[in-house]
């Protein structure tokens, strides 16, 4: 039991993830599907104002690959506008519901072990899913952009800052749920921990204690000032064309707590 209150090492993976669960996966496809909450998608109304300020960014008639694609939301509103789209995500639930509801052609992978048999004009990251990998898988991920990319394809997508961070704090918690809970339906013990690391890493964690079985997911997270992901990125070969506050095309200022950025490949 010892181990249950265990501190980590920095970008520590458990053997779940909330996308492989079952309950948990329909859960976040519900999530994902309300048009009015940010907790799995931006909102519909973001959703639908950023694709058009990304359409404005790429060429016309281009091809688009969207890492992390979720349930396809996206698809239909750069297939409305003459560009061919291709969304692939890690969560069988939401590829078989774009399959299902979406236009587009879409791929059960793991986008850090991307393997396409083509490259694409544009490729997408929404929702600040770059800061959820570890620094070894965002190398592999940036890797994979590169071998996937035309020579002056562009790569889009956005993290948090630290000023995101203001509202983490340290603590541990945990509480009897006898009527279920978002990591269960059932009677169960959560364990929470939330805890701040070095460099602008902050860890999620929650124990679920459940019919005497114990399962554990980690949600973890690196915030990016625009110096520390511009240095990242060249270092691994892409050039910062602009920054934004977001998606929509915001000026970015000191207190933005997220950061759009256009690049491409160096040449």
């Amino acid at each position: 039991m010892k181990h249950i209150f265990r501190i980590p090492k920095v970008f520590e993976q458990s053997d779940l993830t909330l996308w492989q669960d079952p309950y948990l996966s329909q859960l976040l496809l519900k999530q994902h599907l309300n048009p009015h909450i940010e907790n799995a998608s931006r909102t519909h109304a973001f959703i639908e104002s950023s694709a058009q300020w990304i359409i404005s960014h790429i060429k016309d008639q281009s091809s688009i690959l969207d890492l992390g694609c979720g349930p396809g939301l996206y698809a239909n509103h750069f297939i409305d506008q003459n560009h061919a789209y291709t969304g692939v995500d890690f969560s069988t639930s939401s590829i078989e519901y774009a399959r299902e509801h979406f236009k587009g052609t879409y791929f059960i992978q793991d986008y850090t072990e991307l393997k396409m048999n083509q490259t694409f004009d544009n490729i997408v990251m929404i929702h600040c899913e770059y800061g959820s990998l570890s620094p070894e898988n965002r190398v592999k991920l940036l890797k994979g952009v590169q071998n996937h990319l035309v020579d002056d394809g562009l790569f889009i997508f956005d993290v948090f800052t630290p000023k995101r961070m203001s509202s983490f704090k340290n603590k541990q918690t945990w509480h009897h749920h006898e009527k279920g809970s978002f990591f269960s339906p059932h009677d169960h013990i959560e364990i929470s921990l939330d805890k701040i690391y070095d460099n602008n890493i902050t860890l999620r964690q929650s124990t679920i204690i459940e019919n005497s079985t114990e399962r554990i997911y980690r949600q973890w997270y690196q915030y990016f000032d625009y110096h520390s992901i511009r240095n990242e990125l060249e270092e691994n070969g892409f050039e910062v064309i602009s920054h934004y506050e977001n998606l929509l095309g915001d000026t970015f200022h000191p207190d933005s707590d997220t950061l759009s950025l256009i690049v491409r490949k160096q040449k």
